[in-house]
């Protein structure tokens, strides 16, 4: 989702921040759910309002409006819930499920429940279906003609009761070739009557679909995080400078390097400490005014000249983006 100023407007990026909430609420309190009974499992919603406007956890706004969480929400936690559970995939940015052509479609489809009126035989009905095709041309997309892009079937299965922890009613295993989007789509009917409905969206593809690329961190913020202009060349490939001036914080991740718009690969993320270069850690503390040198180790210098590096940076609770540092003699803004 990026900073609000990668939207066109406010009201696209509330829109986009409250539908991934959305779908990271109902995931993680479905997927809590199918651990009943087990030494660790459940969950509880300790946030509800946001106390003032703004970005908050609560499922509900400031003026106590609804968002889209609080019915994802109320469906996750419905007394007898139907949940797909996912097994081999990739997650996509920001949130979602990629599907690698070569690898079965894997999904669990588990029964949870918490009603004790309810209990007994029941059916599960199940599809998946594709929805809208990747756009193959030549000869792939004569293979994708004939390529089976749907399936579906029933299941019996006995209701846990109230009392019961949850039971897997069936697992899937699908080869899914054709690459697009497609869904999953099942419903649990006890005595013909519907008692509960789920999908999981999810993308087949060979690779992730690339994002696009993330806003760049404001320049006020910026400076605050880094040496703008500390790109230096080293034996091995680059160093530049973070240096923290808002508050104690942690970076954990730096990834997408370019380097005069070209992207980086096969490198490798060195910190230097006193006693020489240590590979990045997943979490580094940014202590206030201390200055960390980091290593972007190609295997070759960077030859001389005017040099721009990007790269993709998350400080929770600070900035999330991209951060432009630059050598002395490109430096914005310079004659």
């Amino acid at each position: 989702m990026g900073l609000p100023s990668g939207h066109q407007t406010l009201d696209d990026y509330s829109r986009v921040s409250q539908a991934y909430q959305a779908k990271l609420i109902r995931y993680t309190a479905e997927h809590l759910r199918t651990r009943k009974f087990e030494s660790c499992w459940g969950a509880f919603v300790y946030h509800l309002v946001d106390p003032f406007p703004g970005i908050g956890f609560g499922v509900l706004d400031g003026a106590r409006r609804p968002k889209v969480a609080l019915e994802a929400l109320t469906e996750a936690f419905r007394a007898t819930r139907l949940i797909a559970e996912p097994l081999a995939f990739e997650p996509a940015r920001p949130f979602g499920f990629v599907q690698h052509p070569r690898v079965p479609f894997a999904v669990r489809l588990v029964i949870v429940n918490d009603d004790p009126g309810l209990a007994g035989r029941g059916v599960v009905r199940w599809s998946v279906s594709r929805e809208k095709a990747a756009g193959a041309r030549g000869l792939d997309r004569v293979r994708d003609v004939v390529q089976k892009k749907s399936y579906s079937g029933t299941v019996e299965v006995e209701i846990p009761t109230a009392f019961e922890p949850a039971v897997i009613a069936t697992t899937l295993s699908l080869p899914l070739a054709a690459e697009g989007e497609y869904k999953l789509e099942a419903s649990l009917v006890i005595s013909g009557n519907d008692v509960d409905r789920t999908e999981l969206p999810f993308l087949v593809a060979s690779a992730a679909r690339p994002s696009a690329p993330r806003p760049e961190i404001p320049r006020y913020l910026a400076e605050r995080l880094a040496d703008l202009h500390s790109l230096r060349p080293e034996t091995s490939g680059l160093s530049f400078a973070l240096e923290n001036r808002t508050r104690p914080a942690v970076l954990v991740g730096v990834t997408g390097l370019r380097l005069d718009g070209v992207l980086v690969t096969g490198h490798q993320l060195q910190i230097e400490t006193n006693a020489g270069l240590a590979p990045l850690p997943k979490r580094l503390d940014m202590p206030l005014g201390r200055r960390l040198v980091l290593h972007v180790v190609t295997g070759e210098p960077i030859g001389s000249g005017a040099h721009s590096l990007e790269a993709d940076v998350t400080v929770p609770g600070v900035a999330s983006g991209r951060l432009v540092i630059e050598n002395g003699a490109n430096a914005r803004g310079e004659a």
